[in-house]
């Protein structure tokens, strides 16, 4: 994705809009949910080489007699580990309940462990969760975007550099070094002494 100055302001609007817009929105609620609760609604997907991921989307319903309108949407990618989408019901939830279309799904099972990490394929995995949120109804295909934790800090970014489908991205707890520099710091720091 080659960052121009149109892009940038369009990327920074967008979570102006996202910042101050989203919170101000009136809570909503709906008959199968407590007061407040996302609705969640299970998928399954195609990601990286074909391989069919399993996830859950969690949305603000609308209130009884109103119209329904589109809502940014966001993809969370976990952290290192088997990365169950348990791990993120949290954040999704608190995504959710502040207007965000969230999709939170399991790890891959395949092409992925402690000891083969393939960073390109988690991208594919995200870029395969956007395009999943872009083409619901109730989603803005335009204001899609990452969230990559830890792991997910390198994970985001590449699959944004390879998409201008992805809006935003946010990463907290992500690392501004590679990954291999910043384990030997790691390993560096948590080394037991004599």
């Amino acid at each position: 994705m080659q960052l121009t100055v149109k892009s940038l302001i369009r990327t920074c609007l967008a979570l102006a809009w996202v910042a101050l817009a989203v919170p101000l929105a009136a809570p909503r609620a709906h008959a199968d949910t407590k007061d407040g609760d996302p609705v969640r609604q299970d998928v399954s997907f195609r990601g990286g080489g074909g391989l069919v991921l399993h996830g859950t989307v969690l949305t603000r319903p609308d209130p009884p007699g109103t119209r329904s309108t589109t809502s940014p949407g966001i993809v969370l990618i976990g952290g290192s580990g088997p990365g169950p989408r348990d791990e993120y019901w949290q954040e999704a939830e608190v995504f959710a309940r502040a207007g965000i279309t969230t999709l939170v799904f399991d790890k891959r099972p395949v092409g992925y462990s402690t000891t083969h990490r393939d960073f390109d394929l988690l991208a594919d995995d995200a870029l395969a969760g956007v395009r999943l949120l872009r083409e619901r109804r109730d989603v803005d295909p335009h204001l899609v975007g990452l969230w990559g934790f830890s792991e997910g800090g390198w994970v985001g970014p590449l699959a944004a550099a390879r998409s201008s489908d992805v809006a935003f991205l946010i990463t907290p707890g992500g690392s501004g070094y590679s990954p291999l520099r910043t384990e030997t710091w790691n390993l560096g720091m948590h080394t037991p002494g004599p």
